[in-house]
């Protein structure tokens, strides 16, 4: 096995893979799912919870909530969450969320993700949810070219820092 470091000017501590539940594969979805891509994680109602992004054999992504007890065996929700669309994501093709991260304030939850539109290319995206089942869009997408953010997890000066 080859070790990866996480900063080899600072620590030689290899990372190494849990061995019994290394990944969540395609296989262990219960929907139609041909890949299994990055996922925001947040521990909510006593669980540890995942936001997935799931490629059906289509290759249309469709976001879903997993939940474990133990943080190693998640149970993955065959219903996609619901999140409308702004008017400007129904109005591109070749439009879908990615790159989610998870930001609780109290009892509501801002999911920070990237959204892809033809033709402008990668821009961020809001949300808020209290339940993890719907998402209410907040705000506009961010200008072109950003793709990754999340939530500062305070408020600074009583104003919401997002963080690019």
């Amino acid at each position: 096995m080859k070790a990866i470091f996480a900063n080899p000017a600072v620590s030689r501590s290899p990372l190494v893979r849990y061995a019994n539940k290394p990944i969540m594969n395609p296989h262990e979805m219960p929907v139609d799912c041909s890949a299994v891509f990055n996922c925001g994680a947040v521990r909510f109602q006593d669980e540890v919870l995942l936001l997935l992004r799931l490629e059906d054999s289509a290759r249309v992504a469709h976001l879903h909530t997993a939940t474990s007890r133990d943080g190693i065996t998640f149970d993955v929700n065959p219903e996609p969450i619901i999140y409308l669309e702004r008017k400007i994501e129904r109005l591109h093709s070749c439009r879908h969320r990615f790159d989610i991260r998870i930001t609780p304030f109290k009892d509501t939850f801002y999911v920070c993700h990237a959204v892809w539109l033809n033709p402008y290319g990668s821009m961020v995206g809001l949300a808020r949810t209290d339940d993890f089942v719907s998402f209410e869009p907040v705000g506009g997408l961010t200008v072109p070219s950003n793709r990754n953010a999340v939530m500062f997890p305070e408020k600074i000066d009583g104003r919401y820092v997002r963080i690019e």
